[in-house]
């Protein structure tokens, strides 16, 4: 009796290490192919922001996006890696949109200077005849 006691221990005791190292491969799971390449077109996406002329409107909007990048390069866990890429992405078109306004925003006081003008000068000219 103690030597199937012992086997039954034995085989419960490794069922269990078994369970256990089969659980540690599931959670320590890799980056996916899919997941590198969302990282890929985050990193397209900052760049392209740097193209443009962000300094003056979104620096701060790209520099969050490059630490969200930089916080995915870092870590190995697929799911923080899959956040901060998508955060980056959603940053860096943030910071497109928030340049693209200041642009166009620029573009609507030149625009309102060079009305004003236009108006004065037709003012000038009605007072001149």
């Amino acid at each position: 009796m103690p030597k199937t006691r012992l086997f039954s221990y034995i085989k419960h005791s490794l069922t269990l290490i078994g369970f256990s190292l089969l659980c540690n491969q599931v959670s320590a799971q890799s980056i996916s192919p899919a997941q590198r390449q969302e990282f890929s077109d985050a990193k397209t996406e900052v760049n392209n922001v740097l193209k443009g002329p962000y300094q003056k409107y979104a620096s701060s909007e790209l520099r969050q996006a490059q630490t969200s990048l930089q916080n995915a390069e870092g870590t190995n866990d697929p799911t923080k890696y899959a956040q901060n890429t998508r955060l980056a992405r959603a940053q860096a078109q943030h910071a497109q949109a928030v340049t693209e306004l200041g642009v166009e925003t620029d573009r609507l006081a030149d625009t309102t200077q060079a009305l004003a003008k236009a108006r004065d000068d037709v003012a000038q000219l009605a007072k001149s005849k």
